[in-house]
């Protein structure tokens, strides 16, 4: 430690290229943090989707399904559990607000293991007609809505009998995602009160949840679905969750590899950037050099002192970089297309950066150091 005014003054002694070199370093470190946050985004909506949960909608857009189809599907093998939905969507007083409610069965959150919700706000659900259950995220979307308050949604698509477009919703509770609460825009009203209030037409749903008891047989479920209603008035095309996941993020390409080559070519930009800064820094500073080891520095602390200033600049630029990474990738949340992601830098992140940052440093400082170590105090001082 009480070298570390002597490393710290050798690393500012050029303070315009010392802050734009840990600036561009503290960037590259962010990039790298963002990048892997996307990855482990992408990762983690697969693996936390159910395996054993359909999604049953209309084949064809716009149509929607006869809620009867819920009562059908419910009588077939392996079937555990149905549940369905109807969405009222618009805005919420500003066109920019979006906003929507999805009327749902009572038994929703039958299958729903993943949100979180109490017991008397399902029963303050059920007691209010126009009630609703929303998620903080949703309540601070709409202006800070607090229990109790009501909210009116001008739907853009569903009217009521009498023509008008305003919904009103009274919020009776709230509910969240278990595993990523506070990120994720969740609304559940209930559906007798839309399908009873709405105009033409009635007694339909645009999404039927089914559960099945083995996960191994959802794809063959959700293909016996399809084909019960082939010949129907409104065809089905029903997928399961993991699957519909994987399908709209394969959409996108190969993620995974176009990160892994980003996140290659940021440590390159890293090792040439900081090598090309301690070099410079180094040539500069010989004559110093020279006078440290006639001073009794020998040749393992003058390289201490090059390997320190090199580590002291990557690891703090590290730290900046990835704790700028962890505030903004929530904040990436929806900005993507495909399905919705909760993006946050995962723990293991902070310590590959920070190896990262000791590797790119050693590599970097490589180069000044056996040139320091080679160097002949006589031939140093002569050029001084």
């Amino acid at each position: 430690m009480k070298f570390l005014p002597l490393i710290w003054a050798g690393l500012w002694r050029k303070p315009v290229r010392t802050s734009f070199t840990m600036l561009s370093l503290v960037f590259a470190f962010m990039l790298f943090g963002l990048l892997r946050s996307i990855d482990a985004g992408f990762d983690n909506i697969v693996a936390n989707a159910q395996g054993n949960r359909i999604f049953v909608q209309a084949r064809f857009f716009p149509q929607a399904l006869p809620v009867s189809y819920a009562a059908q599907i419910r009588k077939m093998d392996g079937v555990t559990d149905v549940s369905y939905q109807t969405f009222v969507g618009g805005y919420y007083r500003d066109p920019k607000t979006f906003a929507f409610v999805g009327g749902a069965s009572a038994n929703i959150f039958e299958g729903y293991s993943d949100v979180d919700v109490k017991p008397e706000a399902l029963a303050a659900l059920h007691a209010k007609p126009n009630g609703v259950l929303i998620s903080p995220w949703m309540a601070i979307h709409l202006g800070g809505l607090k229990l109790g308050d009501h909210y009116s949604v001008h739907s853009t698509d569903t009217k009521q009998k009498d023509g008008n477009q305003d919904w009103d919703f009274e919020v009776v509770g709230f509910l969240d995602r278990k595993e990523t609460p506070g990120v994720f825009p969740l609304a559940f009203g209930n559906y007798d009160y839309i399908n009873e209030a709405r105009a033409e037409p009635r007694n339909v749903v645009q999404q039927i949840a089914v559960h099945v008891a083995d996960a191994d047989k959802a794809l063959q479920a959700a293909r016996a679905i399809d084909d019960t209603f082939t010949n129907s008035g409104v065809a089905t095309r029903s997928g399961v969750d993991r699957a519909n996941f994987e399908s709209a993020l394969a959409s996108l390409g190969d993620v995974k590899l176009i990160i892994n080559g980003i996140v290659t070519a940021v440590l390159g930009v890293l090792l040439l950037l900081t090598a090309t800064t301690l070099v410079q820094s180094a040539d500069e500073r010989l004559n110093e050099f020279a006078v440290m080891k006639t001073l009794g520095f020998d040749d393992r602390g003058v390289l201490a002192i090059i390997v320190a200033e090199s580590l002291l600049q990557c690891e703090l630029a590290a730290a900046a970089g990835l704790a700028a990474a962890a505030i903004i990738s929530p904040r990436m949340q929806g900005k993507l297309p495909g399905p919705p992601i909760f993006f946050n830098v995962p723990g293991f992140v902070f310590v590959y950066g920070a190896v990262t940052a000791v590797v790119v440093a050693l590599i970097a400082a490589a180069i000044p150091a056996m040139r320091v170590n080679r160097l002949q105090i006589v031939d140093a001082l002569i050029k001084r």
